[in-house]
């Protein structure tokens, strides 16, 4: 929880997990493994998921937290697919949502 007029909660904590997470599936398997294994591991498997939305629905957020939690999401398909161009990211996550 965070100081504040209004109550406010910290998603630090949420993003540093999934972070170190995702950075420890990529120091296991590292490039040998194809992209689509390491959605699979991250993204799919319940580990991960379980990490960034522990509580979050108890939460009520606001914008900044939303896309603070979009950015960190974002970083690691950046870093996934090799590519800075956020049309590309947003084409590869809606192929994602739509196909698993």
């Amino acid at each position: 929880m965070c100081r504040s007029r209004h109550f406010k909660s910290a998603i630090d904590n949420h993003k540093k997990s999934f972070s170190r997470s995702v950075n420890a599936i990529f120091g296991k398997v590292g490039r040998i493994a194809t992209d689509e294994v390491i959605l699979q591991l991250v993204f799919f498997k319940v580990y991960t998921r379980v990490i960034v939305m522990y509580g979050l629905e108890s939460l009520s957020l606001n914008i900044s937290d939303v896309r603070s939690l979009d950015f960190t999401y974002n970083r690691f398909m950046i870093k996934l697919f090799k590519t800075a161009d956020m049309n590309i990211i947003k084409d590869c996550q809606a192929f994602l949502e739509h196909n698993y």
